[in-house]
C-alpha cells in the first residue's frame, strides 16, 4: 500500500487536532466538576443554617 507524504501529514494534523480537542474537553469538564462540588458544599451548609435559624426562632 502505497500512501503519499499529503495523505500521511493531513492524517497527522487530524490526529493532533482531535487529541487536542479531546484533552480540552476532559480538563474543562475536570475543573467544571471541582467548581460544582464547591458550590454543592457552600449550599449545603448555607441551608443548614437557615434551617437551624427557623428552629431557633420556633423554639
Amino acid at each position: 500500500m502505497k500512501v503519499s507524504m499529503k495523505t500521511m501529514a493531513v492524517g497527522v494534523v487530524a490526529s493532533m487536532a482531535a487529541g487536542a480537542v479531546g484533552y480540552a474537553v476532559v480538563s474543562n469538564m475536570s475543573s467544571t466538576k471541582k467548581m460544582l462540588k464547591k458550590k454543592m458544599g457552600k449550599t449545603i451548609k448555607n441551608v443548614g443554617e437557615v434551617v437551624d435559624n427557623i428552629t431557633k426562632m420556633i423554639g
